[in-house]
């Protein structure tokens, strides 16, 4: 904001009349590149949904490494074979 008392003052420079310039042209305004768009992404996703999202993830993860370290354990302690699921192809 300007200072109440600012006054504009138009100011010529010395010396001999430059020729007066071009009007400035203005560029475009740059696309989003894949990048850019990729990271903005998740900032227009609303914040409890990124929590769910987050957790769930969270949760896949866990259940995925809690199922490989119990088949690992079992497997190793010769207690419990694993056997695979039946081809439906087969009979």
């Amino acid at each position: 904001m300007r200072h109440p008392l600012h006054v504009a003052v138009p100011v010529t420079p010395p010396g001999p009349r430059a020729a007066a310039r071009p009007a400035a042209r203005h560029r475009r305004p740059r696309r989003d590149s894949a990048l850019r768009a990729g990271a903005a992404a998740p900032a227009r996703v609303p914040p409890a949904r990124r929590l769910a999202a987050g957790l769930g993830l969270t949760c896949v993860l866990v259940a995925t490494a809690l199922t490989a370290l119990v088949l690992f354990v079992a497997g190793r302690s010769g207690r419990v074979t694993v056997v695979p699921f039946p081809s439906p192809h087969e009979e």
